[in-house]
C-alpha cells in the first residue's frame, strides 16, 4: 500500500527584507541647479511629519502616481538627510527599484520639497528651510554626493564589500565637490 503525505511549505521573508538607508541630500554642496541645502532646512518639516505619524514617501522619479517605499525614519546629521525607506516588494515597481539598488545600479537620490525660506548668495540660492514631500532613488540626482548607505534583504546586509565602494565611491565624488 502506498502512502502519500502532504506537507505545508511556509516560505518565511526575512521581516528586515526591503530595508534601504540612504543619504538623500548632502548638506553645503552646490547641486546641478544652483542650490545649497543647508543644515536644518529639513528640520522643522521631519518634526511636523512625525507628530502626525507620516513621513514623506520614497517614490520612483518623482511620480507620484508610483510610490516604492514607506519611510521608516528620517533625519538630519551634519552630512545631510537621511532616510529608511522600506520597499513594497509586493508590488513590481517596489521590488524591481529595490533590486536596482541592491545591485548598485539605482544609487543616488533626489527629493521634493517647496522652498519655505532661502538666502542668494555667490554661491548660489542657499535653501534654509523646506515643506519635504518625497524622495526618489535616480541614476543621477542634482547633488552628486547622495549614495545609499546600506541595503538589507533577506539575508541581513547584502555583499558587504559592495556597500564598501558604495561608502567609497560617495566619498571620492564628495572630494571631489570640494577641490572645485
Amino acid at each position: 500500500m502506498n502512502e502519500k503525505k502532504c506537507f505545508e511549505i511556509k516560505q518565511e521573508q526575512h521581516k528586515e527584507e526591503g530595508i534601504v538607508h540612504a543619504v538623500v541630500s548632502v548638506f553645503n554642496v552646490t547641486d546641478s541647479h544652483g542650490d545649497i541645502i543647508i543644515k536644518g532646512a529639513f528640520r522643522d518639516s521631519i518634526e511636523r511629519h512625525k507628530k502626525r505619524g507620516t513621513l514623506p514617501p520614497g517614490i520612483f522619479y518623482h511620480d507620484c502616481t508610483k510610490p516604492v517605499a514607506k519611510t521608516v525614519d528620517a533625519w538630519e546629521d551634519n552630512e545631510g538627510l537621511h532616510v529608511i525607506g522600506k520597499f513594497n516588494l509586493d508590488t513590481q515597481r517596489g521590488r524591481e527599484t529595490f533590486s536596482d539598488i541592491k545591485a548598485g545600479i539605482l544609487n543616488e537620490y533626489s527629493f521634493g520639497f517647496r522652498v519655505l525660506q532661502q538666502k542668494k548668495t555667490k554661491r548660489g540660492r542657499e535653501i534654509l528651510k523646506v515643506d519635504w514631500v518625497e524622495w526618489s532613488p535616480v541614476l543621477i540626482g542634482a547633488n552628486r554626493c547622495t549614495y545609499t548607505a546600506s541595503v538589507k534583504s533577506k539575508n541581513h546586509y547584502d555583499d558587504e564589500s559592495k556597500l564598501l565602494r558604495i561608502y567609497q565611491d560617495a566619498y571620492s565624488r564628495w572630494l571631489l565637490k570640494i577641490k572645485k
